[in-house]
C-alpha cells in the first residue's frame, strides 16, 4: 500500500537517524537538517513525491539525496533515470554482493536496461500493469536471442528473472506467477524510453490525448531530442486547433493541455510555441463549467499559477477557482487554497463555505 503523507515523513526522519547513528554514533539528529530539506523539496516536486509513497523507492530518494548533497535533478525524467541506476547498478555494489552466474555477472547496466525496456513497453502496447513469467520468459528468450555476448554466455531467462525480482527492486512478485514494476511510473518511463530508441513516435502521436498514453508521451518528450520534441508538439498543437475549428472541444482542450504539461518536460521551448500554449491556457479561465475543471485538474501542477489568488476578480470567478484547486487533491492546490480562505469579502467566504460543506 502507498504510504500517506504523515507515514511518508517518518520513513524518512528514521532513514535519517539510522544513517545518523552510522555516521555519528552519539548524535541520533545529525542528518536532520537533511531530513527537513528533502521534505520540502518533496513538496515542491510532484513527480517525486509520488514515487516517495512507495517504501522501497522512499529508501531509495534517501540515499539519492544524501549522496548528491541535498541535490535531487529537476527534470522528472532524470530523477527516474537516477533512480533507475541506483536499483540496477549500486544496490549491489553497497551491499557487497558478489554474482557467481558468469552471464549476470556480465550485465551491463545498458544491458539490463534492454530487457526492462522491452518488457516495459509490452506491457503498455498489452494494456497490462501486470504480467505472466511466462509471458516474461517468453520476451527474455526473444531478446537474448538478439544479443549474441550473452547469449553465448549461457544467460537464462528464468535466472535474469529471478535477479530482477530479488535484486533489483524495479519488479516485483505479487502472486505465484505474477509480476510488475514496483511502479507504474517506471513501466511509463522505461516504455517511454523503448519508443524513443526505436524512433515510435509517430505511434505515440497518434494517442496523444487518451489518457493511458499520456504519461508515457510526456516522458518520451523528455527523452527525446530537441528537434523531435519541437516536432511532436507542433504536430499536436495543428491537430487540436483543425479540432477547435471543427467544434470539437473536449479532443481539441485535451491535446492542448497534453501540450501544456509536455512543455514542463521539454529542455527547449520555442517563444512562438509558449506564446500559444500561454494563451491557452488562459482561455480556460475562468473555469466556469465543469468540462473546463475536468481539463484544469488533468492538467495538474501546469494550471495552477492561473488558479493563483488575484486582484478585481468577481466572486464568482474566485469561487471557480477554488473549486478547482479542491479537486486537484494536491499539496500545491492547498497552497495556493490558503489565499482564498484568507479573502475579506463576507460573500465570497460564505459562499466558499457553503461549497465546502456540500464537499464533505
Amino acid at each position: 500500500q502507498p504510504m500517506t503523507p504523515n507515514a511518508m515523513r517518518e520513513f524518512i526522519l528514521h532513514w535519517h537517524r539510522a544513517i545518523s547513528l552510522v555516521l555519528n554514533p552519539i548524535n541520533p539528529d545529525y542528518l536532520a537538517d537533511e531530513a527537513e530539506k528533502l521534505l520540502d523539496e518533496l513538496k515542491q516536486k510532484k513527480s517525486l513525491r509520488q514515487l516517495a509513497t512507495n517504501p522501497l523507492l522512499c529508501g531509495v530518494i534517501c540515499a539519492l539525496h544524501h549522496d548528491r548533497h541535498g541535490y535531487l535533478p529537476n527534470n522528472r525524467t532524470e530523477i527516474y533515470e537516477a533512480t533507475c541506476q541506483m536499483l540496477l547498478e549500486r544496490r549491489d555494489l553497497e551491499r557487497k554482493v558478489a554474482e557467481k552466474d558468469a552471464a549476470l555477472k556480465s550485465l551491463s547496466y545498458t544491458d539490463k536496461r534492454v530487457f526492462l525496456n522491452d518488457l516495459a513497453q509490452w506491457m503498455m502496447l498489452n494494456g497490462q500493469t501486470v504480467i505472466q513469467k511466462s509471458q516474461i520468459f517468453k520476451l527474455f528468450r526473444d531478446k537474448i536471442h538478439y544479443l549474441p555476448d550473452l547469449r553465448e554466455k549461457g544467460l537464462q531467462e528464468d535466472a535474469l528473472l529471478d535477479y530482477f525480482l530479488e535484486r533489483s527492486g524495479l519488479l516485483q512478485q505479487i502472486g505465484p506467477n505474477e509480476v510488475h514494476f514496483a511502479h507504474r511510473t517506471f513501466q511509463e518511463y522505461m516504455a517511454a524510453k523503448e519508443f524513443v530508441d526505436k524512433d515510435s513516435m509517430g505511434f505515440l502521436k497518434k494517442n496523444a490525448g487518451n489518457d493511458y498514453w499520456n504519461e508515457t508521451i510526456l516522458l518520451a518528450l523528455g527523452l527525446c531530442s530537441n528537434a523531435s520534441s519541437r516536432l511532436f508538439i507542433s504536430d499536436l498543437l495543428k491537430v487540436a486547433r483543425k479540432l477547435e475549428d471543427m467544434g470539437s472541444t473536449m479532443p481539441a482542450t485535451r491535446l492542448y493541455l497534453l501540450v501544456i504539461r509536455g512543455c514542463d518536460t521539454m529542455r527547449q521551448i520555442p517563444p512562438e510555441i509558449q506564446e500559444i500554449i500561454e494563451g491557452k491556457i488562459k482561455a480556460f479561465f475562468p473555469p466556469d463549467h465543469r468540462e473546463k475543471r475536468a481539463a484544469l485538474v488533468e492538467s495538474g501542477d501546469l494550471a495552477l499559477p492561473f488558479l493563483a489568488k488575484e486582484p478585481n476578480r468577481t466572486i464568482k470567478d474566485d469561487l471557480y477557482c477554488a473549486l478547482t484547486l479542491l479537486q486537484m487533491k494536491s499539496e500545491e492546490a492547498y497552497s495556493l487554497l490558503l489565499d482564498y480562505l484568507l479573502d475579506k469579502r463576507v460573500g465570497f467566504i460564505r459562499s466558499l463555505s457553503m461549497l465546502l460543506r456540500q464537499l464533505d
